[in-house]
């Protein structure tokens, strides 16, 4: 438990905290490129700015120091210093089985081996009955 947390009783939100090192793309206004330039430039997250609101981001392209609050993450990807190119590090995540749940009495045996071939997570199968549709009535003969 957090100081803040046992003060107030709810729980601090980290959603604001970004990986240090991950790129970023650094929105460029309007007033300062041209109609086909690009809108963005790539850079490499280093902080948070002490002077005002914003994140220090190290633009790649004019190897200077910015800061931005206009900025995109992207926090699968860092960048490789000695081959200065950018890397993706997918982490695997292991899901949590379950645990197995104990047959229902009157469950027909055919039914829990289809249930088993089918992949966790899937949704399972449900048949409905036919819909019955009115058929259109007929148009008189005045009418026409």
């Amino acid at each position: 438990m957090t100081p803040i947390e046992a003060w107030s009783g709810k729980k601090p939100s980290a959603k604001h905290l970004r990986v240090f090192g991950s790129i970023c793309y650094v929105h460029i206004p309007t007033e300062k490129r041209h109609k086909l330039e690009e809108k963005t430039e790539k850079g490499i997250f280093l902080g948070y700015s002490t002077q005002s609101k914003g994140y220090r981001i190290y633009n790649l392209k004019t190897k200077k120091l910015i800061i931005s609050r206009d900025v995109e993450f992207d926090e699968d990807a860092m960048w490789n210093w000695d081959e200065e190119k950018v890397e993706r590090q997918s982490v695997m995540i292991p899901k949590e089985t379950p645990p197995q749940q104990q047959q229902e009495e009157g469950t027909d045996q055919a039914e829990m081996e289809r249930r088993s071939q089918q992949a966790p997570g899937s949704p399972r199968r449900h048949h409905h009955q036919k819909r019955l549709r009115k058929k259109p009535a007929k148009k008189d003969k005045a009418s026409q």
